[in-house]
């Protein structure tokens, strides 16, 4: 005897190891997502520090000379990370 809208036991078992595997696949991007996203800072933030440490040490140096700000644009797009404004 078979009621009408009821479903057999295989087809409840798969829809609940469905939502189960859903479930897990999004929580596994989710923390692969955060956990990339604190990685990534971190080595934008050293690489700004060496950078950083780089200038302190050239301006340190001498003294300033009059710069173009053209060669300065430049040097500047070429060492920064791709994702990072200046």
């Amino acid at each position: 005897m078979k009621r009408k809208g009821s479903h057999p036991l295989a087809a409840r078992v798969a829809t609940l190891q469905t939502r189960i595997v859903g479930i897990t696949l999004l929580v596994i991007t989710l923390a692969t997502t955060a956990a990339l996203s604190v990685v990534l800072s971190r080595k934008t933030d050293q690489q700004l520090e060496v950078v950083l440490a780089r200038v302190a040490y050239y301006v340190g140096e001498k003294a300033p000379a009059p710069l173009d700000m053209h060669w300065l644009a430049g040097e500047v797009e070429e060492l920064r990370p791709f994702d990072v404004r200046v």
